[in-house]
């Protein structure tokens, strides 16, 4: 990775989608790279047994996600922005700001659905969590601006 990097962390919701297109416009003007992580929580997060089912869902959900992200790189290969994808596990807020360091990332990019009070305190915030706790600067990005 050159000394610019722009990491987008995505869970393909429509913030995610515009969030990419904004994360894609900045390496693109910056000459930065760009690092798509996804993160797929661990079986204890998403209350599975262990066995033989969580297994074969995890494996759904690997392949999937795989899919989803690759369609991304493309895209930002397309517009001519180096990339790669990297697939996580784990929380979303700890594996995210963890794979921002490791790709020395200049700046971490997130969608964001804009929910605030009782909303906000009962769903959490991933980028909420992430704007204190990341190793560079996050951009979020809602889904839409109102008008």
């Amino acid at each position: 990775m050159t000394a610019r990097t722009i990491y987008l962390g995505t869970d393909f919701s429509p913030a995610s989608e515009r969030a990419f297109d904004v994360a894609l416009e900045m390496a693109r003007l910056r000459g930065a790279d760009l690092v798509v992580g996804h993160v797929i929580a661990t079986p204890g997060v998403l209350g599975y047994g262990v066995g033989d089912i969580a297994r074969e869902v995890e494996n759904r959900i690997r392949e999937e996600t795989g899919m989803r992200l690759e369609a991304l790189r493309r895209r930002a290969d397309r517009a001519g922005v180096p990339a790669r994808t990297e697939l996580l596990a784990g929380s979303p807020q700890d594996a995210l700001a963890e794979a921002a360091e490791r790709a020395h990332a200049t700046m971490l990019v997130l969608g964001t659905n804009g929910r605030t009070g009782v909303s906000h305190m009962v769903m959490g915030s991933v980028a909420a969590h992430l704007v204190c706790t990341a190793p560079c600067p996050v951009l979020t990005v809602r889904e839409s601006v109102a008008a």
